[in-house]
């Protein structure tokens, strides 16, 4: 990995051995500092956000959910009385991840969406969610989750994602519930043929018992994750 902290956020990390003797840096945490400010609970609600940030960031770059938990805050004394730290520690499973290559937090891309919102940094906490589902198995969220990433995108509807209204379709049967269950059960008819059809209720609602339906599911998250990944990407 190459790292590259930037002049408020710090990654705390470990250098580890593999059992062939490799050697890789891990990261264990990250500190983020503030200046100038005195009030606590204004730094930690901020700290929280950029936290949270972050997070959704390295777990982009390394195609699994980060969960960070808070450690501590702490005030510098002596020669700059008005720095505080905020320091922010992430836990994850120990299965193997994704090897990050490059995280440069110098990067503007990154840096301005560590420190405030905008609509790239709403669909990356949505893909961030997304993978966490994904680790429970629980397609249907990880697919509605990888839709709001790209949802309502011109750019996708018209060039990137050939299959969005095929997604979009399946996306309302899941989660929309319209008041006329028969019109969504017959748009994804439309788009996905016998055999990858998908199996309806009596209803017509969809079935989440069916395992055909819940073997589809999965198959179309992770061809949705790949299309999602790249948006991100291209925007990162």
């Amino acid at each position: 990995m190459k790292i590259t902290n930037s002049a408020s956020i710090n990654l705390i990390t470990e250098r580890i051995v593999g059992s062939k003797g490799s050697k890789a840096e891990r990261i264990k945490g990250f500190e983020i500092k503030f200046y100038g400010e005195s009030n606590e609970q204004k730094i930690r609600r901020e700290a929280d956000r950029q936290a949270k940030r972050l997070a959704d960031i390295i777990a982009l770059k390394s195609k699994m959910r980060v969960i960070y938990n808070y450690a501590g805050v702490s005030k510098k004394i002596g020669t700059n009385p008005d720095k505080w730290t905020v320091e922010r520690e992430y836990g994850f499973p120990s299965h193997m991840r994704e090897p990050i290559e490059v995280l440069d937090l110098t990067d503007k891309s990154i840096a301005s969406r560590i420190v405030k919102d905008d609509d790239v940094t709403h669909r990356l906490h949505h893909a961030s969610i997304a993978l966490g589902a994904e680790e429970l198995q629980l397609y249907a969220y990880m697919f509605t989750e990888l839709f709001q990433v790209i949802e309502e995108d011109d750019d996708i509807k018209k060039n990137a994602i050939p299959n969005y209204w095929k997604y979009s379709a399946l996306r309302d049967a899941l989660s929309h519930r319209p008041l006329d269950p028969t019109r969504a059960m017959k748009w994804v008819n439309q788009h996905y043929s016998p055999p990858d059809n998908f199996e309806f209720t009596p209803t017509n609602e969809f079935d989440y018992n069916s395992e055909k339906n819940l073997r589809q599911l999965k198959s179309e998250a992770n061809n949705l994750k790949q299309y999602a990944r790249g948006y991100l990407n291209r925007k990162m």
